[in-house]
């Protein structure tokens, strides 16, 4: 199925394998700004900030995550990113794909694009037939894989930053799998898909 359609796709990747051990600089200094973050532009903390993403806890970090971004997006005056249940499910499907798969990329495995995994998926966003969409990927253990540490670090990254902050995207999908590209390394792979 062809859908005639204007497309803007920006996709960012960065590899966050961080171990648990940072140095201690960089362990104390990476707390105090993500405890920063997990409070600031808000009413209260963003419940779920400092957690280490586990099975069990999967939708209290899936839900931080995105009160995380609707912070940062605020603090910049743009309106805050709607849940989409086929957005999440296709970044759901990314995250464990990645980390089933053992590989650290935009496309799936079986080699679609983040595009043609929305198209495929009957997602009718967009105004007037155009659709934009945009990506971010991440992957940590330890410390890092908290959900205020992969935000920050999106933050820290220009072209993730650009995606985060992009006044486009009005609707989000947030998907977190338990474990990591790396073989034997515990942790969370994130992806976020973002569209018109």
């Amino acid at each position: 199925m062809r859908r005639n359609a204007h497309v803007t796709v920006l996709a960012a990747l960065a590899a966050l394998a961080l171990p648990a051990t940072a140095g201690a600089h960089g362990t104390a200094r990476g707390r105090r700004d993500t405890g920063r973050l997990a409070r600031s532009h808000g009413h209260g903390p963003c419940r779920g900030a400092a957690l280490r993403p586990g099975r069990a806890d999967m939708a209290l970090v899936t839900r931080s995550t995105l009160c995380l971004i609707d912070r940062v997006r605020r603090a910049h005056h743009l309106r805050p990113l709607r849940m989409s249940g086929p957005l999440r499910h296709i970044a759901s499907g990314q995250s464990a794909d990645m980390t089933i798969g053992h590989y650290f990329g935009d496309a799936s495995l079986s080699g679609q694009s983040p595009l043609q995994r929305i198209l495929a998926s009957g997602y009718r966003g967009g105004a007037r037939g155009s659709l934009s969409i945009g990506q971010n990927i991440a992957w940590a253990t330890g410390g890092q894989a908290r959900p205020a540490a992969i935000v920050h670090t999106w933050m820290a990254s220009p072209p993730h930053r650009q995606i985060l902050l992009s006044a486009a995207y009005r609707m989000i999908g947030v998907g977190i799998h338990a474990g990591t590209p790396s073989a034997g390394a515990g942790g969370a792979t994130y992806t976020i898909l973002l569209a018109s």
